[in-house]
């Protein structure tokens, strides 16, 4: 039974760390800058995001009247999208990020 849970208990663990959220730096049109970093907190426009996980691989971060909504792409940039003011919308340029070792890349695909 112990045994059982442990093995549970580090599939679980390798399955979080597979899933995390992307670290990336975005700028997206009518001058939306994102900052996702390594601890989980986002930022938009400098003010400190909430970070809603939609699933393993999607992520809205919310500020004010800003959404961006990400989706993961292990190994390459994620692709970044905006939702704004008067349901302003449009694909955010992602400028640089950290694929899944943990290595920096500039932005682009």
């Amino acid at each position: 039974m112990i045994r059982q849970f442990l093995v549970i208990a580090a599939a679980s663990v390798v399955t979080s760390a597979y899933a995390a959220m992307p670290v990336f730096v975005a700028n997206c049109p009518t001058d939306i800058n994102v900052d996702a970093g390594r601890n989980g907190v986002a930022y938009i426009n400098g003010q400190k995001a909430r970070v809603k996980k939609c699933d393993d691989n999607a992520y809205d971060f919310k500020a004010g009247y800003i959404t961006i909504s990400v989706t993961n792409n292990p190994g390459r940039a994620p692709d970044v999208f905006y939702t704004g003011k008067g349901r302003a919308n449009g694909v955010c340029t992602v400028t640089g990020f950290e694929d899944g070792t943990g290595a920096t890349a500039a932005g682009g695909r």
